[in-house]
């Protein structure tokens, strides 16, 4: 079969509309998720046929209105017909979504920590990416759009390290702190059994030499293991299995994270800050939610249908997000797109 590029494919064969993952070495296609998510950074989302999948000499390619794309290539064909995970058509169309939004009705909602800050082990001293600063402050002083700050983190340790006022809208410790940025700080309701997990927890890491690495916040308390000192494998795992005894005894939720685990009560996650904020602004509301970790899919989770889901991260991984950045420069690109359209309206 010639095609339009040059180059000669044996044996092409059409293939349907879905998602799809093909073989390196055979050059094969197999159905790679049944619920519309990408699962691994070779998916790929075909909108409509006619596409074809064949070989050239030992590479598997693509063929798409009658142009050949090797495996390099699928981030730059033309047409559309063919997406990949970086969900650019997604991002366009919410360009396009938020240039014709009311002012009240545009929302992002973003991580901090690996997603306007690099992972760090020494958290204190985590600060935005260069740049990230001024975007911020460009999207707040357009007065066009409600930036919301949604983090595992104190909302006070937040403030330190954003370093920008005005402050956005900020939740610390997966919503149970939500302060205004009028200044106004509001806490989540603690049952007594739950406060009694937390004190358990707290014992426990102190009789087992972890004091040092438990840090106790508004509604959880956490180990963080990243960077201490000659901490195993075995010890780490005696302490998730020592608190995950807590936590089911005291109705609590243990989260694993970048670097340590988390006790929280059940109820309060990144996903359901993001409904709360969506809630407030109405369902024809404009939004985005950015961030990089596992406690991000709740988020992703919560806005998939009323708004774009966008992991930031180097590396693709399997997520419930609907786009894919690279930090920080891509990063950095969307923010600035963000300020710009509603600096501009």
């Amino acid at each position: 079969m010639g095609l339009s590029n040059g180059r000669s494919v044996e044996r092409p064969r059409p293939i349907q509309g879905g998602i799809w993952r093909i073989n390196d070495k055979s050059g094969k296609l197999h159905a790679a998720s049944p619920n519309g998510l990408l699962r691994n950074r070779f998916d790929m989302v075909i909108k409509s046929p006619p596409v074809f999948v064949g070989r050239t000499g030992r590479f598997p390619v693509l063929i798409v209105n009658g142009s050949v794309y090797r495996k390099a290539d699928w981030e730059d064909f033309a047409g559309g017909a063919i997406l990949d995970r970086t969900g650019r058509h997604r991002v366009d169309k919410l360009w396009d979504d938020l240039r014709a939004a009311g002012h009240d009705k545009r929302v992002l909602m973003l991580d901090y920590d690996g997603t306007l800050s690099p992972l760090d082990v020494y958290r204190r001293k985590v600060f935005p990416y260069e740049g990230v600063r001024e975007e911020l402050s460009a999207v707040i002083e357009s007065r066009c759009c409600r930036l919301v700050i949604i983090s595992g983190r104190w909302t006070m340790d937040l403030v330190q390290l954003l370093g920008i006022d005005p402050l956005p809208e900020i939740w610390g410790c997966h919503g149970m702190e939500r302060l205004f940025p009028d200044g106004h700080l509001t806490t989540g309701d603690i049952l007594e059994e739950e406060m009694r997990g937390f004190v358990e927890a707290d014992e426990w890491a102190g009789e087992a030499g972890m004091g040092a690495i438990c840090e106790r916040k508004p509604g959880c308390v956490v180990l963080h293991f990243a960077g201490a000192a000659g901490e195993s494998d075995r010890v780490f795992e005696a302490a998730r299995n020592a608190w995950l005894r807590i936590a089911k005894r005291r109705g609590l939720v243990l989260n694993d994270f970048y670097g340590g685990i988390e006790l929280r009560p059940p109820g309060h996650d990144k996903g359901n800050a993001v409904r709360a904020v969506l809630d407030e602004v109405g369902i024809d509301a404009v939004s985005a939610y950015l961030g990089d970790g596992l406690s991000d899919e709740d988020a992703f989770k919560a806005i998939n249908g009323r708004g774009l889901g966008v992991l930031v991260r180097e590396e693709w991984r399997a997520t419930g997000a609907q786009a894919w950045i690279r930090p920080p420069g891509q990063l950095l690109e969307f923010l600035r797109k963000w300020a710009q359209i509603c600096g501009d309206s």
